[in-house]
């Protein structure tokens, strides 16, 4: 039995074409091998993980137009920008060419036409990817507005923001009267700068929803005597109320864990009241927690005098 000719280093473990295929000197029979990935028509791979959104953008990028990009849902995967749960199991690849030029008809792919792709595309894992404050504009068609702010926070917050918040204000006008104007136009004031996490930005939002005063997001705070207490997650500062969000990390990390209690101790201390969040206080525990925070907010303005009326 003859042996099966060996794929060349370079094109070990990527995706390639049938011209990419030739110029390194395989044929026909060896382009259509049984171990080969068929991902695409036209495109063999080896070595990726297709069920990922990342290695399959990387297969199709091995087809994809020049002038085309990912975008939509595909393209804030690969940014980084949080997407819920039921949307980051598509599986189609969302690409769009710009305004003059065919969507792609690929299967596995959904095209788009008609963004300013050719003017403004950033690079991401080596990939043609449309800029984020196209991509947040682009998630209002498919977004409810819970994850919309969500969305919108990541852009504003981290070390390295990818947005402002004149940025966005900016492509909201440019957006109307297009498909999902109305979603930004709602979601654009309810975003913050400095969230760091989508539960941050979820805890916020419900409270808001219980018609409680929006608390003030990643505030530092320090004792009377200059002390570091620490940055609260979100605060009441005039009610001294701090609330913590816990995700698993906290349970599971032991550092984190250690770190988490010495800022509770820390913030107690010092006169503060610290609500702890759970998930479970976001889903099937809300009314319970509703009912926590509201007796919270009631002790504490009865402690400093303030009127409440919650």
């Amino acid at each position: 039995m003859k042996a099966r000719v060996a794929i060349p280093a370079r094109l070990a473990g990527r995706a390639f074409s049938r011209s990419d295929a030739a110029a390194a000197g395989l044929g026909r029979d060896r382009f259509n091998g049984p171990d080969l990935q068929r991902s695409f028509r036209g495109v063999r791979s080896t070595g990726l993980d297709l069920t990922r959104t990342l290695d399959r953008a990387r297969a199709y990028s091995a087809r994809m137009s020049p002038h085309h990009a990912f975008s939509h849902l595909t393209a804030a995967e690969l940014l980084g920008i949080p997407l819920p749960w039921a949307t980051r199991q598509h599986t189609e690849l969302h690409v769009s060419a710009p305004l003059g030029q065919p969507a792609p008809r690929v299967r596995g792919v959904a095209g788009h036409r008609g963004d300013a792709v050719a003017a403004a595309v950033v690079m991401s894992d080596g990939l043609r990817v449309l800029p984020p404050i196209t991509v947040w504009c682009q998630l209002a068609t498919v977004l409810n507005h819970t994850s919309m702010v969500i969305a919108g926070d990541h852009l504003l917050g981290g070390a390295f923001p990818l947005a402002t918040p004149e940025d966005l204000a900016h492509a909201v006008r440019e957006w109307a009267p297009r498909r999902g104007s109305a979603l930004l136009r709602a979601a654009l004031p309810m975003l913050r700068v400095g969230v760091d996490s989508p539960k941050e930005t979820e805890l916020r939002l419900l409270l808001v929803h219980f018609g409680l005063p929006e608390p003030v997001v990643n505030r530092r705070y320090f004792d009377s005597d200059g002390n570091y207490l620490g940055r609260a997650d979100l605060s009441w500062p005039e009610l001294w109320i701090v609330l913590e969000y816990e995700g698993d990390l906290h349970r599971t990390n032991r550092s984190v864990f250690r770190r988490d209690v010495g800022r509770r101790e820390r913030f107690e201390s010092a006169g503060w009241s610290v609500i702890r969040v759970t998930d479970d206080d976001l889903g099937p525990e809300r009314a319970r927690f509703e009912h926590t925070v509201r007796s919270r907010i009631r002790r504490q303005a009865r402690l400093h005098g303030i009127e409440c009326a919650v």
